[in-house]
């Protein structure tokens, strides 16, 4: 089932069973929850506003819909840090590249891989997010080193209504559920720092 909704509900829902440090948490304290997250995760890109956006027909802007297979949404993703959502909350998530090699190998070949029971399952939800400071994605690190604030300290900087009056602030995520190797459900959210907490 395909949601297009964008509510804080959204995320409540993911998290507010969770046992993790996220724990029933808004998109304002997810943002919070982030900085930390994603402190240490310079080695990948971050992905651009539209590609992490989902339209009214449930696409995203890097062409990941309900039905595509996993193989697609890891090649649309590529580089980009993922999160899976545990019990735990929010870990950070290795692509599985071999199903995308083999993916690749059977289209060119036409001829089905072979198949294994010990084949590896990527059912689970996961979350790819970033920070947007005026219009331009930017990493929790590259924030950190312009700054020279520290995780903890972040959240509060970027919420500030004096830096606020010069710049721009958006936090968006978008969480994509996969079974059997399909994306089945996608579902997002923002923050406009500027509208909601100035």
């Amino acid at each position: 089932m395909m949601r297009h909704q964008y509510s804080t509900k959204t995320i409540k829902k993911y998290f507010t069973s969770s046992s993790g440090p996220v724990r029933g948490c808004t998109v304002a304290a997810l943002c919070a929850y982030m900085c930390f997250a994603l402190c240490g995760c310079s080695e990948t890109k971050v992905p651009e506003s539209h590609d992490i956006s989902v339209d009214y027909e449930g696409q995203t802007g890097a062409g990941i819909s309900a039905g595509s297979t996993y193989a697609e949404w890891i090649m649309a993703y590529d580089g980009v840090l993922i999160q899976q959502v545990t019990d735990d909350g929010l870990v950070p998530y290795t692509p599985d590249m071999e199903s995308v090699k083999n993916a690749a190998a059977e289209t060119a070949d036409s001829t089905p891989a072979d198949s294994t029971d010990d084949a590896i399952s990527h059912d689970g939800t996961y979350m790819i997010s970033a920070f947007y400071v005026d219009d331009v994605p930017v990493s929790v690190e590259k924030l950190m080193s312009d700054t020279g604030l520290s995780a903890e300290e972040l959240n509060d900087h970027l919420a500030d209504s004096e830096y606020l009056a010069d710049h721009t602030v958006v936090y968006r995520y978008t969480m994509f559920t996969i079974e059997n190797d399909i994306v089945t459900d996608i579902t997002g959210d923002y923050l406009d720092y500027n509208q909601e907490l100035n």
